[in-house]
């Protein structure tokens, strides 16, 4: 090869390498086109709503990202981001925000309630209770209120209250009878008592034995919105409870069983008693 045919041939190849060149530059702006569509606007669309709508409702928020199916997909991209750029508390409101899409959400939040995250199984489990639909009753019942975490169990019965999953009687006394967290024996209790079933009498008669204050309460309270005249005898027995929040309940279940025989028994623990709430009872 001469001289100058040596010089010639690195002349000759710049056009293919100026072409490579302008083929990556174009692949490079494509990649960019393509993260900023899917990655970075939902990002800082989700962000924006979240700065601004401190307070929103789910409702306000899934109006602001496009409906149903685009705020799920924008939440979910949102809460997948790295901590360094979504915080732990932004990614659980994510979660939490999906409850309002209603059943376009139901699968992801089905999924999610399998997260080795604990947080985001909360947050799953409570945002499944807003999405009235009732695909989420049986994942809830047969993972969720079996979770280690007692606040995924907490949300787990809160929700399927929501739902109203009025055939889960027995799910509920179970938990009442058996769960180690008292907020979740506490929350199992008030479904029981909202529920008006007869079934529940024996577990919330049971339940005024409970070691927690805050569950004999909410037993309490129950028994008087079940209406049962069988309560008679234990409610009354209740006014003597230690603690002031069981013996209100008690006073107010009584008040409510309209039977007269509360009366006395009202009048004579109202006697020795200087709480208003009796005396209201009684009057």
């Amino acid at each position: 090869m001469s001289a100058k045919e040596s010089i010639a041939q690195p002349v000759a190849a710049k056009p293919g390498r100026l072409l490579w060149l302008w083929i990556a530059s174009f692949g490079i702006l494509g990649l960019l086109g393509v993260f900023s569509w899917f990655v970075l606007g939902p990002y800082l669309e989700v962000r924006k709503v979240f700065d601004q709508c401190q307070f929103s409702t789910g409702a306000e928020v899934v109006e602001k990202l496009g409906g149903a199916r685009a705020t799920t997909r924008k939440l979910n991209l949102f809460r997948r981001l790295p901590d360094r750029l979504v915080s732990r508390e932004n990614k659980e409101r994510a979660v939490g925000f999906m409850g309002s899409c209603g059943s376009e959400a139901v699968p992801l939040l089905l999924e999610l309630l399998g997260s080795e995250d604990h947080r985001t199984r909360r947050a799953a489990a409570f945002a499944l209770g807003f999405t009235r639909d009732s695909r989420a009753i049986e994942p809830l019942i047969a993972t969720a209120l079996r979770d280690p975490d007692e606040e995924v169990r907490l949300y787990a019965v809160e929700s399927l209250d929501h739902l109203g999953s009025s055939g889960n009687v027995a799910v509920f006394i179970a938990v009442l009878k058996n769960d180690p967290a008292m907020w979740v024996r506490k929350s199992a209790a008030g479904y029981l008592g909202r529920t008006r079933d007869s079934r529940a009498f024996a577990p919330l008669i049971g339940a005024l034995g409970d070691k927690e204050s805050v569950v004999r309460r909410y037993a309490a309270e129950g028994l008087g919105n079940l209406g049962d005249a069988g309560a008679f005898a234990p409610l009354v027995a209740s006014l003597g409870d230690k603690e002031e929040e069981v013996r209100r309940a008690a006073a107010s279940a009584l008040g409510v069983l309209g039977d007269p025989r509360a009366i006395p028994a009202l009048e004579t623990f109202a006697n020795g008693s200087k709480e208003d709430y009796i005396r209201s009872e009684v009057a």
